[in-house]
């Protein structure tokens, strides 16, 4: 659904944040504890597009809570074994992409 948005006002990119996108922060915690093997390539994969459609900054601290949980379970994954886990791996990397564009000066104020 979130892929086929385009344009959004600030105001709509604002309620999609607050009323589905913080919401999921509880899950981020069950990505992180899960076992390698269930880990869901979409889950990453639908972060990136939130960062891309909505084009805006985060509030920091949400996004040092996506950092912390996407970033210390999937690197592990793509560090240990270079073949396993190629769509975890591909949609890391377009996250982080999506990360440095939309969010480069919050990146660097973080503690």
């Amino acid at each position: 659904m979130l892929e086929k948005c385009n344009d959004l006002t600030f105001d709509q990119a604002n309620h999609i944040l607050n009323n589905f996108i913080f919401p999921l922060g509880t899950l981020l915690q069950d990505f992180k504890q899960c076992i390698p093997e269930t880990k869901d390539q979409e889950f990453v994969a639908l972060f990136t597009v939130v960062l891309e459609k909505l084009n805006m900054v985060l509030d920091s601290d949400f996004l040092t809570k996506l950092l912390e949980m996407i970033f210390t379970s999937s690197l592990p994954l793509i560090t240990s074994d270079f073949n396993s886990f190629p769509e975890i791996r591909a949609n890391f990397f377009s996250f982080l992409k999506a990360l440095v564009k939309f969010n480069f000066g919050t990146l660097f104020a973080l503690n």
